[in-house]
């Protein structure tokens, strides 16, 4: 076995060989209990492995086996995964809705051990050229936005940011985008004065 291992990130590891194609491999990792449990058997030169805890030290070894049997194991290689960013979110929701402003929510994410978690909400007039900007950015789960226009298509989209405390900053997918048009005001009354009719 030339190379066993790769490293390990984000929850997951990678191992890889360049031995012969007649050659397989067998993939152990040690468990909690101090004991080498196999992971993979496979003529493959990597195996993804998943489902890892972040920030955790993992060790593995290798070995090549052929018809006339396994070879020695090699020595333990060790890695340690990283801090995983957050979760994308789902869409905002929309309330508090008037011709010029509404209220965005959005799910707050679960917490990540000690690591504060803040939002960057995006807002965007809904052509091809236009872009997001960022109209909020902080720890709250609800941002009441001003100034907007009636009758323009809107989009927004939110994302979780995880600040570790070695100083990095995480940032999940932006979350789908959520539509919407603002009622012009005359639309407003008259919905209004419908709602009261009925």
């Amino acid at each position: 076995v030339n190379h066993a291992l790769s490293s390990a990130s984000s929850s997951s590891s990678e191992s890889t060989t360049a031995n012969p194609r007649s050659v397989s491999y067998i993939i152990e990792m040690e468990g909690k209990d101090g004991n080498y449990n196999c992971i993979y058997t496979g003529t493959t030169y990597s195996h993804k492995i998943n489902k890892l805890q972040e920030n955790t030290q993992y060790n593995f070894h290798i070995c090549g086996k052929n018809d006339s049997g396994a070879g020695p194991w090699s020595d333990i290689y060790t890695f340690t995964t990283t801090k995983a960013p957050p979760n994308a979110l789902k869409a905002p929701n929309i309330n508090e809705i008037t011709s010029t402003s509404c209220v965005f929510n959005w799910q707050a994410h679960k917490s990540l051990g000690n690591d504060p978690i803040s939002y960057i909400l995006q807002l965007q007039i809904y052509r091809k050229e236009n872009e997001y900007t960022e109209i909020y950015h902080g720890d709250l789960t609800s941002y009441r936005a001003t100034n907007l226009e009636a009758g323009v298509d809107y989009r927004v989209r939110i994302c979780a940011i995880r600040s570790t405390s070695d100083g990095l900053t995480l940032n999940s997918p932006f979350s789908p985008a959520t539509h919407f048009v603002l009622p012009r005001p005359e639309d407003l009354a008259a919905s209004i004065s419908g709602s009261k009719a009925s």
